[in-house]
């Protein structure tokens, strides 16, 4: 069911297939085979899985000592996976599962990502590009996450080919299995439009002025800036505590 229907409606990943599942074809191939080899807890996990799943967060969250699920107030899984949804101004972001009763002032639709395996509580970071004034490229960017108890390698901040425009912020929501803390810094690597037809109408870099990470379990905002915020195509940059 994805219409809301009470004080607190929660959407983890979504509300749609959960991480670890398989997708709506993969249930139906996997379920006809386990159907046709007689397999019945097959076949349950199979179509099941997803549906499944609440009565294990649900499990898990009694058992939650670091990670709480916590959840984010949000218009759609669109905006939230955008990374522009990482606010608990008010007090606003619920735990879901067994605390959820604990939060009886809030209202409305929550979103939170889990992982693929147990433990499936996940932390939620965002990170926003903002650009400088130059005209920058098109093309795609990808980060690494440096942060005081870990790593975040190759995240892909855009799989299409995107057109970075002047004095514009662009976000993408992170997940991590574990709290990594506060982002230290973050390596930008751009790499431009591969177009014969459209690739010469672009410059050959990126700017970007300074990078902002916001760690959501803990509501800890992180600016990172550099001396040098033009960045060439196969090139990176490194930004640092401003």
């Amino acid at each position: 069911m994805i219409q809301p229907v009470g004080h607190l409606d929660f959407y983890p990943n979504g509300g749609f297939d959960q991480p670890g599942c398989n997708s709506h074809l993969g249930k139906l191939t996997g379920g006809i085979m386990s159907a046709l080899a007689l397999d019945y807890e097959g076949f349950r996990r199979e179509v099941g899985c997803s549906h499944v799943r609440s009565i294990v967060y649900f499990t898990e969250s009694i058992e939650a000592t670091a990670c709480r699920f916590m959840a984010y107030p949000c218009a759609s899984i669109g905006n939230f996976m955008a990374g522009k949804c990482l606010s608990c101004s008010g007090g606003s972001c619920p735990q879901m599962g067994f605390n959820a009763d604990q939060f009886r002032g809030a209202n409305g639709s929550y979103y939170l990502r889990t992982s693929a395996v147990s433990p499936f509580c996940s932390y939620h970071y965002s990170v926003a590009l903002s650009t400088g004034q130059s005209i920058s490229g098109k093309g795609t960017i990808h980060l690494k996450i440096v942060a005081a108890s870990g790593t975040i390698d190759d995240v892909q901040f855009n799989s299409d080919d995107m057109d970075f425009k002047s004095h514009s912020t662009y976000s993408i929501f992170v997940p991590s299995s574990k709290d990594l803390g506060a982002a230290q810094s973050v390596t930008v690597k751009f790499q431009k439009i591969n177009s014969w037809f459209t690739g010469w109408f672009y410059p050959d870099n990126v700017e970007i002025d300074f990078v902002t990470v916001i760690r959501g379990e803990s509501q800890q905002q992180s600016k990172l800036c550099t001396t040098k915020a033009i960045i060439q195509s196969g090139s990176s940059g490194t930004y640092t505590s401003c």
